[in-house]
């Protein structure tokens, strides 16, 4: 009991004195945190290690990730999937392929592009990505500015003059856009540089170039890339414009492939189809035609007139033939069948048993014969 007492009246003298501030609880205010030392830092886990000191970060993340392009020209998607402070692991899509998992280290030197993709010159892409943004307001001119800045500083590169294309063909200098296209594919054929210069071509009515841009751009990309179904449903909707053959099963297939505009000119041309057969019936057929098939047009028969009732009994149908024509199942069979012959006017005095036209004049040329001498 009395050791325990003279050490805790150690203990208070010590804490009392001026030089025995380590065992304060709470330090001054003007005293600043002391740093641990080398072997209690060694003792920290890692992450407590990193919030004390924090490691010097040699590149960012966004930033190269925004340097990746990928085997066909297009920027790849992206997205976080794991990793913390400065080790993060994302996974990266190029369009119509599989995700390609990458780590990086932001500590360390920036790694080199995965498999199939490249990264730009970081020279010109802060002005790219001023270009980008100028574009996304409309302000094309100021994005055009922007975009060669870039090529000055990354002369040549093929992604700067790509979408250097696009931005000519928003300002409608589309032949320029045309010429730059042409002039591009001889060394990066590439399907956003067929799409352009199918914009290009077909502002200016040039349905050749057009359909040979469409064209390349099925053969050069798979199945699931975006473009290969943007280019099966835009030939597919210019074959059904002009009513070509094969429209309906581009159109179809463009249409599974979630291209909506497919969808609808299929949709339209089912009902226009429905309606034909439904409001327009084809014509009967007739002996003639089941009888002996013929490559010429037959001409119409024309409709029996119908007798009117002030006609006297004496007209018979010998002297009407219109009023009963003949049978077409009696007749030989002919490719064409003979026309109707016309049917007379009523009260014809050329036509036997028709009677006299009341209100026809009388010849002044000629007179008129005697009556009979039994019509008395």
């Amino acid at each position: 009991m009395g050791s325990s007492t003279r050490l805790l009246g150690i203990l208070l003298l010590a804490a009392a004195a001026p030089g025995c501030s380590w065992l304060r609880a709470v330090p001054d205010d003007d005293t600043p945190p002391e740093a641990p030392g080398a072997r209690v830092f060694r003792m920290l886990p890692p992450a407590r290690r990193d919030e004390l000191l924090p490691p010097e970060r040699r590149f960012a993340a966004r930033e190269w990730l925004d340097r990746l392009i990928c085997a066909f020209g297009d920027q790849p998607a992206w997205r976080r999937s794991g990793g913390r402070d400065e080790k993060l692991r994302y996974e990266v899509r190029c369009p119509g392929e599989a995700p390609t998992g990458v780590t990086l280290d932001t500590t360390d030197d920036p790694p080199s592009a995965p498999h199939g993709m490249r990264l730009l010159d970081p020279a010109g892409v802060g002005q790219f990505r001023s270009a980008f943004v100028q574009a996304e307001k409309r302000d094309y001119r100021g994005a055009l500015a922007m975009m060669d800045a870039a090529l000055a500083a990354v002369p040549g590169e093929p992604v700067f003059r790509r979408e250097r294309i696009f931005l000519l063909w928003a300002l409608g200098r589309t032949p320029e856009a045309l010429v730059e296209a042409d002039s591009l594919l001889e060394t990066f054929p590439t399907p956003l540089v067929h799409k352009y210069r199918a914009l290009a071509a077909r502002d200016l009515g040039l349905r050749g170039e057009m359909m040979g841009s469409l064209d390349a751009i099925v053969q050069a990309c798979p199945d699931a890339h975006p473009l290969f179904a943007e280019a099966l449903c835009a030939k597919g909707m210019l074959l059904s414009a002009e009513n070509a053959d094969g429209a309906g099963s581009l159109l179809f297939r463009g249409c599974r492939m979630g291209q909506r505009s497919c969808c609808d000119t299929l949709t339209a041309r089912s009902i226009g189809e429905t309606m034909m057969r439904r409001f327009v019936r084809p014509p009967p057929a007739r002996a003639s035609d089941l009888t002996e098939p013929s490559l010429l047009p037959h001409p119409p028969e024309k409709d029996p007139e119908p007798v009117p009732e002030s006609e006297p009994e004496s007209a018979t149908d010998e002297g009407n033939p219109a009023a009963s024509p003949p049978d077409s199942a009696t007749r030989p069979p002919s490719p064409v069948p003979p026309a109707a012959p016309p049917a007379p006017a009523l009260g014809d005095p050329s036509e036997p048993g028709a009677p006299p036209a009341a209100d026809k004049p009388a010849d002044k040329t000629e007179p008129p014969e005697p009556p009979p001498a039994n019509a008395i």
